[in-house]
């Protein structure tokens, strides 16, 4: 992927910008960057998705005692994913170990504030999570998310 993206001219030496991204789209090379932008997203939001139907045919092909078979010889166990109870003191471990320096979610709050913030987060936020967890329900505001497609710089050319 980064060899075509260097073919588009997305420059790999520091301190060179480059404001035009192209990307191919229903077999044309797109520079829009709106356009770009929603590939990206639609591709990672449909991933799962699609990996699921995969399985699917997976299954009608090779039957399911071989799959069974072929993901618990891989240590993948039927119900082995769960969620469980956490307790305040789980959530302010895991706040006071955000990084300073991140950069902000949807909401828009710095990490730097949800640090400092801690002591008096922790019980409401273990409070939500248990509440989602017992009545298997996660608010719909916590399902979104932003994708960004971040370039990886290559030092060595």
């Amino acid at each position: 992927m980064w060899s075509s993206l260097k073919q588009l001219g997305l420059p790999s030496k520091k301190g060179q910008t480059c404001c035009i991204i192209g990307l191919t789209i229903d077999s044309e090379v797109c520079f829009d960057n709106l356009k770009v932008a929603e590939k990206f997203n639609s591709f990672y939001t449909s991933v799962a998705s699609k990996l699921v139907e995969k399985m699917l045919k997976c299954v009608k092909k090779y039957g399911k005692s071989f799959v069974f078979n072929f993901y618990s010889s891989k240590g993948v166990r039927p119900n082995s994913f769960s969620f469980s109870i956490v307790t305040e003191s789980i959530i302010f471990k895991y706040l006071n170990n955000l990084g300073c320096n991140k950069a902000t979610g949807l909401d828009g709050i710095p990490s730097r504030f949800v640090v400092y913030a801690a002591p008096m987060i922790a019980y409401p936020l273990s409070h939500i999570i248990n509440l989602s967890v017992i009545q298997s329900c996660v608010p719909d505001e916590l399902k979104s998310a932003r994708v960004i497609p971040l370039f990886k710089k290559n030092d060595k050319t």
